[in-house]
């Protein structure tokens, strides 16, 4: 018996000939694999040097936007949800869960970031207070940041390595698989009379949420990640390995309050 012969597009159905000549092809999905999510995971190679990105803030909505620079071609966006973020690739943002690609979560030792299809932890922030020169009394914004380079991690790891990141300021870590981001310390500047961060030209206004992160025990002058005010609203985001596109927006989500 010859099986009913499936129409084409036209309404008429297909000959068999036609049939056989159309190959199967099969895709094995592994579970839990989210294309959505995954593809903002992949990590900038060594060889790629820094993505300049923009982040456009608008405080009424509580809305951050992600976008690739060069192009103003937009990626990501982050809604303020309760008491943690929701990251999507909707512009305007979205706190619906079927557009979730990861969620920045707040915790009583800091920030997690934690996959949007699986809910394994991407990263660990937890912030301090520094006093990184005798000539001023004013303390200044800093963060450890805990990521896990190779593949995903068991809750509560990162938060342990973050947690020991702020009381070993001078150590590295001990796990190949796990980094270690700290923020840059700005120097006193006696012509200034106060502290400055070289930023070559991604910051032309002061603001808190200015930052830079580099390796822990790595290249003092290798930036890891740079997030500099640009305007009122506008702000530079320069990223480059070991970071993915959504941890370096998940890093910066961290310092909302600052």
């Amino acid at each position: 018996m010859m099986p009913l012969a499936p129409r084409n597009m036209n309404g008429g159905e297909l000959s068999p000939k036609s049939v056989m000549g159309c190959p199967e092809t099969f895709i094995d999905i592994p579970k839990g694999h989210a294309p959505n999510v995954d593809r903002h995971l992949e990590a900038r190679g060594t060889q790629d040097g820094t993505l300049r990105c923009r982040v456009r803030r608008t405080r009424a909505k509580n809305l951050l936007e992600l976008s690739i620079e060069e192009g103003n071609v937009f990626v990501l966006s982050a809604v303020r949800h309760k008491k943690g973020w929701t990251i999507s690739e909707q512009l305007g943002g979205s706190t619906s869960a079927k557009d979730c690609v990861a969620q920045v979560l707040t915790q009583d030792n800091g920030f997690t970031c934690v996959h949007g299809a699986t809910g394994s932890e991407l990263l660990h922030v937890r912030h301090s207070e520094a006093q990184p020169n005798s000539h001023t009394s004013a303390g200044i914004n800093t963060m450890f940041v805990a990521m896990n380079v190779d593949a995903d991690t068991p809750a509560g790891v990162l938060a342990a390595q973050a947690e020991r990141a702020t009381r070993e300021r001078t150590s590295g870590t001990r796990d190949a698989a796990l980094a270690i981001l700290e923020s840059r310390v700005p120097k006193w500047d006696a012509k200034t009379g106060s502290l400055v961060l070289p930023y070559a030209g991604r910051a032309k206004l002061a603001s808190a949420r200015n930052f830079q992160l580099v390796h822990r025990g790595g290249a003092a002058k290798q930036t890891v990640l740079l997030y500099g005010k640009l305007e009122e609203d506008d702000f530079a985001l320069d990223f480059a390995h070991p970071l993915s596109m959504l941890q370096a927006l998940a890093i910066v989500l961290t310092t909302w309050d600052w």
